[in-house]
Order: structure tokens, then sequence, then C-alpha cells
């Protein structure tokens, strides 16, 4: 289905942009005459306009249902970055106490312990790195997520937006 076009109750297309063209053929294949257009078929002109005012609720509905779906995704994004950042978080409170544990059991000898520390240390760093970058990539997740929903939206109003400026230059 082309970009502009909506789905009836039935199932069948309409091109909203088409029937826009369409119109705009009937004023341009009419005779002018001081820029008043005389001549042109009544009926065909309501038929289309009457088309174009079936399918803009459609295009509404469909925007709304976008701006719902767009919702539902950033607070899935949402969630599973918390999870992340909640497994993270557990990951390291778990390598944290097992290098406590491990550094308690080898301070019998002081050479024993000063390793200990230091291995200690280093686990709690790597830890400490792990959880940081599995925030950094549940955040940049949720930032593509939401750009991508972005394009989607602003790509939808355009359509809306050119749809009712033409119709409102129409009217004029």
């Amino acid at each position: 289905m082309r970009p502009g076009s909506v789905l009836t109750g039935d199932g069948a297309a309409i091109d909203v942009p088409k029937l826009i063209d369409r119109l705009e053929d009937l004023v341009e294949g009419s005779r002018h005459f001081f820029n008043k257009a005389w001549g042109i078929d009544l009926e065909e002109f309501y038929i289309l306009t009457n088309k174009i005012k079936a399918s803009l609720p459609d295009d509404v509905r469909k925007a709304t249902r976008l701006t719902k779906d767009t919702q539902r995704i950033v607070e899935d994004a949402r969630m599973e970055a918390e999870q992340l950042l909640e497994r993270a978080k557990k990951e390291s409170e778990r390598i944290l106490t097992e290098a406590k544990n491990e550094a308690e059991r080898l301070k019998d000898s002081h050479e024993i312990a000063r390793l200990a520390t230091t291995q200690a240390k280093e686990v709690v760093a790597q830890a400490e790195q792990s959880a940081t970058e599995m925030r950094r990539g549940a955040d940049e997740y949720a930032l593509d997520v939401l750009a991508r929903l972005e394009n989607e939206v602003a790509r939808a109003m355009t359509t809306i937006q050119k749809g009712r400026e033409k119709l409102e230059r129409e009217m004029r």
C-alpha cells in the first residue's frame, strides 16, 4: 500500500493523494474566467471530496495507533533497560560478594591478603565497568528506538499536514 493510502471498511485501499490529484485535474480541466473555474462536474467533485473525508478518520486513527505503538515501544524499552540495569547490579553485587569472601579466605598470610585485595579491586572494577557498559547499551537501544519512532511519527504527521493543507487550499 502506498504512503497516504488508507483501507476502507471493506478492505479496499483509498489513495488520498491520488484523490486530491483527481480533484486538481477536475479544476484544471474546467474553463477559467477571472481566476474562477466554470463547468466543473459537481457530482464528480462531491464524490471525490466525500471519499477524501471518509478516509481522513482512518488517517487519524492510524496516527493515533502509531502514537500508542510508540508509547508501548518506549515503555518496553524503558522496562528492558531497567531489567538490564537490575541484572547488572545483581551481577556486580554477586561478584563483589565473591571477591570479599575470597579476600577473607586469603587473608591468613600478608602476601596472600595483598594479592586478594588487588584481585578483589580488579573484580569490582570489572563488575562496575560491566554494569556501566550494560547501562550504556540499554540507553543506546532506547535512544535508537525513540529515534526510529520519531521518524515514523514525523512521516505520519507530514502526510496528515499535507492533506489538510491541500484541502484548505481547495476550500478557499
